[in-house]
């Protein structure tokens, strides 16, 4: 219901309301869930140093990364227009970032610099999703 503009026919799915491939809750609450796998038992999660990964970046690192970046102004922009579907359409892209960041880049069996660097990511990752489900009065499963 949230991803539905003011100007939009609501039409409903139950199907697709509970699919964890499709634009649906689940599905973000899964890549949510799967990124708190990543950053389990992780301590120092920031980068050493002076906050370079240390390493030369996988395209799926800096598409999360841009991504991620991008919420204070979706935020903003959504509040503005008083469109929640803005911030849903936001968290349904950077899910599909972060879905293509953990098929591309291994997280735990990474030498430390990139564990280090993906970890943070991931827990970055969490909060931005964490935040954005609290704006819309969603809650967050730790695990599916």
């Amino acid at each position: 219901m949230l991803q539905v503009t003011a100007n939009q026919q609501i039409v409903f799915d139950f199907e697709q309301a509970l699919s964890f491939s499709g634009r649906a809750a689940p599905y973000l609450q899964y890549a949510y869930a799967r990124a708190g796998k990543l950053v389990e038992g992780a301590t120092g999660l920031e980068p050493s140093g002076d906050n370079e990964p240390g390493y030369e970046l996988h395209a799926s690192e800096i598409k999360l990364a841009q991504a991620l970046s991008t919420f204070p102004r979706t935020c903003r922009e959504a509040a503005q227009k008083y469109e929640p579907a803005l911030l849903c359409a936001y968290l349904y892209s950077l899910a599909g970032a972060f879905s293509d960041f953990y098929r591309d880049c291994r997280v735990l069996d990474a030498e430390p610099p990139q564990r280090r660097f993906r970890q943070a990511l991931s827990a970055a990752f969490r909060q931005v999703m964490q935040t954005g489900f609290k704006l819309l009065a969603l809650p967050l499963p730790e695990e599916m």
